[in-house]
């Protein structure tokens, strides 16, 4: 019986709304939505993203020298086991999605070795201004100190490190394959977004499927929970940092944002 797990999630999402209540424009929680596939790695304690929902350097530092195949291998443990408790004999392919995997493709490849790799561009000076709200609101949830003043840093630094990761990837291993989505394709024509995708993957897309996420997109427009209004200054950041630190990734992909 999962009625108790489902009220959990939703007493969760509402208790975040009540305490980020602007989280919600940014990145919403809802129990019948698709999430991350990151969360999985709450039952292990040793995850990148518990650093936006909490102030703590040292573990940042710490987790920074950590083998993160072996995150990848949980993950892939934590899939296993929610399709033979839920899906048991479904032959689709599991969707990972996940800001923490930029850098790690080759890590994900040796895990998955079937994966095929999708990745999202745009404007960095707006990535990470928009991901430093986004650690903001979800620190507000926890804390009442206003860290806003040192969140860009930190969000440039850990962002920065994994792109030149990401570049490296691209240029050494044979066994990655990109397909390169940007923002304004996808805002504004994600169906075609999507038929790239399918196409990318070899998979064919049904007129069933096909109708499910334009429904969805219908019922789910951008700005449906209020605009999302951010900007680098606030985060003690100028446009010129970040294209210093973004500079080899703006010259190749500036094209696809």
């Amino acid at each position: 019986n999962a009625d108790n797990r489902i009220a959990d999630s939703d007493n969760y999402a509402q208790w975040l709304i009540d305490h980020a209540p602007y989280a919600k424009a940014i990145h919403e929680y809802a129990t019948f939505e698709a999430e991350e596939d990151s969360l999985i790695l709450e039952h292990c304690l040793h995850a990148p993203y518990l650093a936006a929902f909490s102030f703590i350097p040292s573990y940042a530092q710490w987790y920074m020298t950590q083998d993160a195949q072996k995150n990848i291998e949980f993950v892939k443990e934590g899939l296993q086991y929610l399709q033979w408790q839920f899906h048991d004999g479904d032959s689709r392919p599991w969707v990972l999605k996940s800001p923490a995997y930029l850098g790690q493709e080759s890590l994900l490849r040796d895990v998955f070795p079937d994966a095929f790799f999708v990745t999202t561009n745009r404007d960095p000076v707006s990535t990470m201004s928009s991901a430093a709200s986004l650690c903001s609101s979800y620190q507000r949830a926890y804390s009442d100190v206003d860290r806003d003043a040192i969140l860009g840093m930190m969000v440039v630094q850990g962002f920065g490190m994994a792109m030149q990761q990401h570049l490296a990837g691209r240029d050494n291993d044979i066994r990655l394959h990109f397909l390169d989505v940007g923002y304004t394709e996808l805002t504004q024509n994600a169906e075609h977004a999507v038929k790239r995708v399918y196409e990318h993957i070899n998979m064919p897309l049904s007129n069933a499927a096909k109708r499910a996420m334009l429904d969805w997109e219908q019922d789910n427009r951008q700005h449906k929970h209020g605009v999302h209004k951010h900007s680098p200054d606030k985060y003690s950041l100028t446009p010129e940092m970040v294209r210093d630190t973004f500079q080899n990734y703006i010259e190749r992909f500036a094209k696809c944002f």
